[in-house]
């Protein structure tokens, strides 16, 4: 369960890494250094260890490349889960294996925990990466609900016809019971989570069922070892080369803009739609249980399958057992449970939604199909950014050729939105956990200003080459790293795990000092604020 101290086999690795937001010229550089000193790519982007949607995950192209070997790249089928952990053991491999041929590994992509796992060392690792939160709450809710008959499709349940949220009630009970065993068994990490964040709440469970410690007490242990922080454990690779490409904000969203509308040339819509066809539209119907509920399971339908669906971001990382039978509770997780057959009897209503409830039969299915087609977008590579920002023109049946088209050019401003929005997160993360790390385990940070694309040569490339033959020597480098006195003072270490609860806002939980300063200056808050405010006026007055 606990990772032992650097591995002395790593203490002499040189590894070249390089940082950077989406479209700032990571794989330009990249691959520029590789030639000039003999090293190899290995990518470290989540969604391009997926096979397919080349144009859409921005793989490197065979003329891009040069020849030069790029690994970690289309090894993964798409529907399975790719963990940070195994991310790290397949990257180690990859660099051992570079080091025995006298190759520079050269470590590129925007998932920048990818690379933070692969340069430090961490004290809990292994399977419990690996808990599945929806899994643990199956079984949650067969201990809290013993006479209820779980069935496919149970996960897409809704509650009654009031509730538009379309979630089981046995769910919410089902988390709250998880979340509170957490509080009982270790009230430090539970005040650091979302009582809505399974995942987390899960792994920290499993923690404590499988090693006999709490989560919270075992990260004070990493913090105590040599070498080590409140971040991570002490560096995997302390002979490394940090690289960080930056450019101007505003460049760099034209340059997204330009990027997406250049997918669209290369022949992103045909892209999409080929592997929505394929891997999704194709299994919609077998995935969806039509057979006649239980009468303890009944469904009833709640949203009229043509609602309209707006999918948001995946939620930001500011915030990617103790008797036997809870140990069963949250055993380590297997491989995904098989889907009943795609039988052609599963694409026929049922028996009892014929005639005068053919309607109400219909609209179930309907909302099933959507239910599960939504929840396709939180698996392998279909997570990927752009993917489900085309998810109305997908669906989209109608023979309106002017209505496709507007949903495809809105799908087309989602994409570069969202990429925008990405590539600020991504500054963030690099100025928090890399460049202002203060501890013993920080790696000085070389950064290259992309903003000028006529000055490529001169103020990316011929920098970094300079500062890379430098560190490939063990000479000392003539360019400055970066200084805290050259980070925007603006820019400041926030609390991740720090818990806020909003009065304004019913007691709403906030998790992490950034998201707090996002939520205070949403509309949603200002609005609650005021109304609070005049109820509290009304109520003193009377």
């Amino acid at each position: 369960m606990m990772s032992s101290t650097m591995n002395s086999c790593y203490k002499d690795t040189k590894l070249v890494v390089i940082l950077g937001s989406t479209a700032v010229g990571k794989t330009k550089l990249s691959i520029e250094l590789a030639k000039m000193f003999d090293g190899e790519i290995i990518s470290a982007d989540s969604m391009q260890v997926y096979k397919g949607l080349d144009i859409i995950t921005n793989k490197v192209t065979p003329e891009e490349k040069q020849c030069i070997p790029h690994h970690m790249i289309d090894i993964f089928d798409s529907t399975q889960e790719f963990t940070v952990i195994d991310f790290k053991q397949r990257a180690l491999k990859v660099i051992t294996d570079l080091v025995k041929r006298q190759k520079v590994p050269i470590i590129v992509g925007g998932t920048n925990y990818f690379i933070e796992a692969l340069l430090w060392d961490f004290l809990i690792e292994g399977g419990l990466d690996d808990v599945d939160p929806k899994k643990e709450l199956r079984n949650r809710k067969a201990f809290l609900f013993p006479g209820s008959k779980r069935r496919h499709g149970d996960k897409n349940e809704v509650d009654d016809e009031e509730s538009d949220q379309r979630v089981d009630n046995r769910d919410v009970i089902a988390e709250t019971a998880l979340y509170d065993e957490l509080m009982k068994v270790d009230p430090e990490r539970a005040n650091q989570l979302h009582p809505n964040n399974l995942r987390k709440i899960s792994r920290s469970l499993q923690i404590y069922h499988t090693t006999g410690e709490t989560h919270s007490s075992l990260m004070k242990k990493q913090q105590d070892q040599p070498g080590s922080s409140k971040l991570s454990g002490p560096l995997r690779f302390p002979k490394t080369l940090l690289l960080w490409l930056t450019a101007d904000q505003t460049i760099l969203n034209d340059r997204i803009s330009t990027r997406v509308d250049q997918m669209l040339e290369k022949g992103l819509e045909n892209e999409i739609k080929t592997f929505y066809e394929k891997h999704l539209k194709a299994n919609e119907d077998s995935n969806v249980e039509t057979k006649e509920p239980d009468s303890d399971l009944q469904i009833i339908s709640c949203v009229d399958s043509s609602t309209n669906v707006e999918l948001t971001e995946k939620d930001s990382p500011l915030e990617t057992q103790t008797n036997s039978t809870k140990s069963d509770l949250l055993s380590k997780p297997g491989k995904s449970e098989t889907s009943m057959t795609g039988d052609s009897k599963n694409n026929v209503l049922p028996e009892s939604n014929k005639g005068e409830n053919s309607v109400d039969g219909v609209k179930e299915y309907q909302e099933k199909s959507e239910d599960v087609l939504l929840k396709s977008y939180e698996e392998g590579i279909f997570q990927a950014i752009g993917f489900k920002e085309f998810h109305k023109y997908l669906t989209y049946t109608g023979i309106d050729e002017s209505k496709k088209q507007k949903l495809l050019q809105a799908s087309l401003d989602k994409l570069k939105q969202i990429t925008i929005k990405y590539s600020k997160k991504q500054v963030r993360w690099v100025m928090n956990r890399i460049v202002k790390r203060q501890a013993v385990n920080t790696l000085p940070v070389y950064n290259l200003n992309a903003s000028d694309i006529a000055a490529w040569d001169e103020h990316v490339c011929k920098k970094a080459k300079e500062i890379t033959q430098c560190f490939m020597k063990d000479e000392p480098i003539t360019h400055a790293p970066m200084a805290i006195s050259d980070i925007d003072e603006k820019v400041t270490v926030t609390d991740k795990h720090r818990k806020h609860v909003c009065d304004d806002c019913n007691g709403r939980i906030i998790i992490g000092d950034d998201a707090w300063e996002i939520h205070l200056k949403s509309k949603r808050h200002r609005k609650m604020k005021v109304n609070r405010a005049k109820k509290m006026q009304v109520s003193a007055q009377t």
